[in-house]
């Protein structure tokens, strides 16, 4: 008799257990249902409203009548992924736009016996998917029955949405090329934070991920400190979490080459050699197209700036963007390119070889000095005859003074007249430059007037190119470049009264980095 009590105690006891877990569950489950209604309601606010607007209905009233658990995906690494149905309708303002956008647009929305919208074929049911970790919910996602895949036999597959989604995400290759280090502290473009980014007063605000980021992360955060500004983008919320842009002005922030604002043009162009860098500006129409130190307003007066990119030669699409103010370093921007790698040189497959044609260099002390080193292009340069022929042209005088040892040129207006002439290269991709610089001064410095003569090499078909041709293969026009000279002289251009002038007075030339330089004579 005792047995058969205690046995019966034991199963009232099992059962009020199981009684309990199963309150306890469908809390849970009443619980996250509010949840997911909370987001549902944002998303249709903040999303679907403003679909239907764009397709030329106008919402004036919603209502979400049911959330529904429909499945549960097991991730590798603990959790589940839940999706919930939602059931809701929408009152259009004014029922004749649907008419309207059925007939253009050859679709049948369906609709309650009160006029509201219950589905959009072109949307089909909704979901929320959510991560469930076992303590909350979150990474958030709204997704319509098209981004679904399906089965073999036409049913929703919300296991190979998991798998393509988040089981398969690679982590982003970091290099220590693309690196700031503040107080032996070392933040990479890459590196994954989960959600916690290394400098500890950083605060984070979540934004939209955008159009062009949505279908790989949910959102992305702008972590501000007063050292470093930083971007990271959720492709999986506390998972997995890279950096992928960042900005600094503080000079006490390095790269991995010892770079720092405040450092010299020259200090840059030793640390990562001139020939890597690319020059780049917003007013120039520079190929950096999506300027986070400017976004972030972070430049001095944020309307134009000038910029040395760089990019290491590795299988990422990082890269490092150097501000220029006054020549010094400004600002120092790092990011990905994402499906792209920025400031990356051609590959020259017709180079522009060239040696000297003249090199004199003569002292005649209170007479003359003579500095000339003209260059003429080597005869293995396809099209080097022509090359040459108008060089000699431009230089002919001073030619017949070297070949004829008499040393007469125009110095006219100088005391101990000093005639320096040299040129340099500059390979800019498809196009290469020759410049070759003209100076007339006094060896006892009482004044001097520049003058420069480029010559354009297409350097993909090897052969010469005009000025305007160049300029067109560079992606640039006088205009702008024009316009760039306004921008980085602007007390010059004051002086200037008709901008006709000021366009025909302006004396341009290609730096070895990209950068327009300008010959400016009669100013300090």
């Amino acid at each position: 008799m005792k047995k058969r009590v205690l046995g019966l105690f034991l199963l009232i006891v099992v059962i009020a257990i199981l009684g309990a877990c199963g309150d306890n569950k469908a809390t849970e489950n009443t619980a996250n249902e509010k949840i997911i209604s909370a987001q549902a309601d944002k998303l249709v606010k903040d999303k679907l409203i403003s679909t239907y607007k764009e397709m030329g209905i106008n919402i004036e009233q919603y209502e979400i009548s049911k959330v529904k658990l429909v499945n549960q995906v097991p991730y590798s690494e603990g959790g589940t992924f839940d999706f919930y149905e939602i059931n809701l309708r929408l009152k259009p303002k004014n029922t004749q736009q649907l008419d309207e956008i059925e007939k253009r647009d050859q679709i049948k929305f369906t609709r309650d016996k009160e006029g509201w919208i219950v589905k959009n074929p072109g949307i089909g049911d909704i979901y929320i998917s959510a991560y469930d970790d076992g303590k909350k919910l979150y990474e958030f996602l709204w997704l319509i029955e098209k981004q679904l895949p399906r089965t073999k036999e036409g049913k929703l597959d919300f296991n190979a949405y998991i798998e393509y989604r988040y089981e398969q995400i690679k982590p982003m290759k970091v290099e220590d090329e693309y690196t700031l280090t503040l107080n032996s502290n070392k933040i990479s473009i890459g590196q994954n934070d989960k959600g916690k980014f290394p400098v500890g007063e950083a605060k984070a605000i979540k934004a939209d991920s955008g159009d062009f980021m949505s279908g790989f992360t949910s959102c992305k955060k702008l972590w501000k400190a007063e050292e470093i500004c930083a971007e990271t983008y959720c492709y999986f919320e506390k998972h997995y979490e890279p950096v992928l842009r960042m900005v600094t002005v503080d000079p006490k922030v390095e790269t991995s080459r010892g770079i720092s604002v405040g450092k010299s043009e020259e200090e840059l162009f030793n640390a990562y050699g001139v020939d890597n860098l690319v020059f780049s500006s917003k007013s120039f129409g520079g190929e950096w197209f999506n300027s986070f130190a400017e976004e972030q307003k972070v430049l001095k007066g944020n309307e134009d700036w000038t910029c040395f990119g760089f990019t290491g030669k590795d299988d990422t699409q990082n890269y490092i963007a150097f501000y220029m103010d006054e020549g010094k370093v400004a600002a120092i921007e790092m990011g990905t390119g994402f499906d792209y790698k920025p400031f990356v040189k051609e590959e020259i497959k017709y180079p522009l070889e060239v040696e000297p044609l003249i090199n004199d260099h003569i002292d005649e002390p209170n007479v003359m000095k003579y500095d000339v080193v003209i260059p003429k292009v080597k005869t293995s340069v396809n099209g080097s005859d022509n090359f040459n022929a108008l060089i000699q042209l431009d230089f002919q005088n001073i030619i017949e003074y070297s070949q004829n040892k008499k040393y007469e040129p125009s110095t006219a207006g100088f005391s101990y007249p000093w005639v320096n002439i040299n040129y340099s290269v500059s390979n800019l991709g498809k196009v290469a430059v020759l410049n070759v610089f003209t100076t007339y001064s006094s060896a006892l410095g009482s004044g001097s007037e520049s003058y420069v003569n480029s010559y354009y090499y297409d350097t993909t078909c090897g052969a010469r190119l005009s000025e305007e041709a160049a300029l067109y293969r560079l992606g640039c026009s006088r205009e702008s470049i024009v316009e760039y000279f306004k921008s980085k002289y602007p007390d010059i251009v004051k002086d200037f009264i008709n901008q006709e002038d000021l366009a025909n007075s302006i004396v341009f030339y290609f730096h070895e980095t990209g950068e327009p330089r300008f010959i400016i004579n009669g100013y300090a």
